[in-house]
């Protein structure tokens, strides 16, 4: 059996202190659960799988330098005082920072293309 508790902080409330109600019917829990499941078998129907034409079209491929500036400047994000050092050292921005992206993509794949060369 469960006992009901006053929440409103007194006056008449529903059911009075004190009173203990019986559990719900198990049929009633039953019927609930079973109309829990019908509306999830209508909610939710099955998705069939996609066909080739339905593929997006590949992006085209990032550059190695390009991931590279970006990890690089995403990794600032999580050393703060590291970035702020920088910054202070070079008498930079942050926005001037986040504009040497290309320039740090560029001279990756110079390096790149040097150490790959035979």
């Amino acid at each position: 059996m469960r006992k009901m508790e006053n929440v409103n902080g007194g006056g008449n409330a529903y059911p009075p202190p004190g009173m203990v109600l019986p559990p719900p019917p198990q049929e009633h829990m039953s019927n609930l659960m079973q109309v829990f499941h019908q509306q999830q078998q209508q909610q939710f129907s099955p998705i069939p799988p996609p066909g080739p034409e339905q593929f997006p079209p590949q992006q085209p491929q990032v550059r190695g330098g390009q991931t590279f500036a970006t990890t690089l400047l995403l990794s600032f994000s999580c050393a703060p005082l590291l970035k702020q050092h920088l910054l202070r050292t070079l008498n930079m921005t942050d926005e001037e920072l986040a504009s040497l992206e290309p320039v740090i993509a560029d001279a990756w794949e110079q390096w790149d293309a040097q150490v790959s060369t035979p």
